[in-house]
């Protein structure tokens, strides 16, 4: 008759005890390890954060020796890359302060909660059957020794606790499951804002390289054309051509250098030109002396030129320009675009040979 009733366990009784015993010691370390997991997911989400900045920024140097569109298009790049970057560092930062940070503290105080229901859930259920007890007690010696008007009235009374007894194990399953629940709920609300700001990442980075993609498309379609002003620079260049003719005075023969302006228009012979400027040399002056090479020298012999812009740059083999200011050339430009320069302080360094003018 024991077993019986061991086996016949009021189901409401037996879904509340397990809903407790989940709550009590299966869900917290599921719950430590999602925590755990999203942890790692936030570090490695701000190192990768911070790793897309340092690529930004080395992308944005490219701006410093590439000028015009493509400089416009590397600093576009540049610039959207590190807007995004610090978004996801935006992201990390939700996923820590409002989610990973309120669930550690979540699990401690819902184990306190869920300890403490049940506690007054086996002390209310004891009571109560200590109290069903008494009464069944009364109601059968009541049948024995009383009227049939008392053991009505023990009867009625075993009832109302029986019933009373069942809307307590009732209300407990009620409590503990909307309990589990609302633990639920809060799980997913805090995880959304998280989500929310991982949308709105993905949304940010599809608009903005949306828009991008298409200028680097047309930049990449560009590559064998050159840029308007330059292209007109070059077709409107009129290269300066040379004629080194004897000519015969009264000191020996000499030579007359002739600058023209203009085209040629046959390259085995020079052809006519509007103007020229005829530089006569003494016989004791060599043409490699008398020859303009472009820039003028100080008492030193050193030549030297003017910045015609900012140059900024942090690598230690550079040489950092002010517009305006004077620089000395130590080594002129072999054709890699770059020149050695010393400035008026006594540094050295390379800079872009674009970014001067010889006086």
């Amino acid at each position: 008759m024991s077993g019986n009733a061991k086996k016949q366990q009021n189901p409401v009784i037996e879904i509340t005890l397990k809903t407790i015993n989940n709550l009590k010691v299966n869900s917290p370390p599921l719950y430590s390890e999602i925590i755990r997991a999203a942890n790692k997911y936030q570090q490695q989400s701000q190192a990768l954060s911070q790793a897309g900045i340092v690529l930004a920024d080395t992308i944005s140097r490219l701006t410093i020796h590439n000028q015009g569109e493509f400089g416009d298009g590397f600093k576009k790049l540049a610039d959207s890359i590190r807007e995004l970057e610090l978004k996801r560092d935006e992201v990390a930062k939700v996923l820590l302060n409002e989610f990973i940070t309120p669930n550690k503290q979540a699990i401690e105080n819902d184990q306190k909660d869920i300890a403490t229901f049940e506690k007054n859930y086996k002390k209310d259920r004891d009571t109560m059957r200590q109290d069903i007890l008494k009464l069944e007690a009364k109601t059968r010696k009541a049948g024995k020794k009383t009227t049939p008007e008392v053991l009505k009235q023990q009867i009625t009374e075993l009832n109302d606790k029986i019933k009373e007894s069942e809307q307590l194990n009732s209300n407990k399953l009620r409590d503990v499951t909307l309990m589990e629940r609302k633990k639920q709920a809060t799980f997913l609300s805090q995880f959304n804002q998280f989500l929310d700001k991982e949308i709105e990442l993905s949304n940010e980075t599809i608009t903005k390289f949306s828009g991008g993609l298409q200028l680097f498309r047309d930049l990449i379609n560009t590559q064998n054309q050159l840029p308007g002003d330059l292209e007109a620079l070059i077709s409107k260049q009129e290269r300066t051509l040379v004629q080194i003719q004897p000519h015969t005075d009264t000191s020996g023969d000499n030579y007359r250098i002739s600058y023209a302006p203009g085209r040629a228009q046959n390259t085995d012979t020079y052809e006519t030109y509007d103007s020229y400027d005829n530089y006569d040399y003494g016989e004791d002056q060599s043409y490699a002396e008398s020859y303009d090479y472009g820039g003028s020298s100080d008492a030193t012999g050193e030549l030297q030129a003017r910045a015609l812009y900012d140059y900024d740059s942090s690598e230690p083999t550079d040489l950092c320009l002010r517009a305006g200011e004077m620089i000395t050339v130590i080594q002129q430009d072999d054709g890699s675009g770059w020149t050695k320069g010393r400035s008026y302080d006594g540094n050295e360094g390379i800079f872009p040979s674009s970014y001067i003018e010889y006086c």
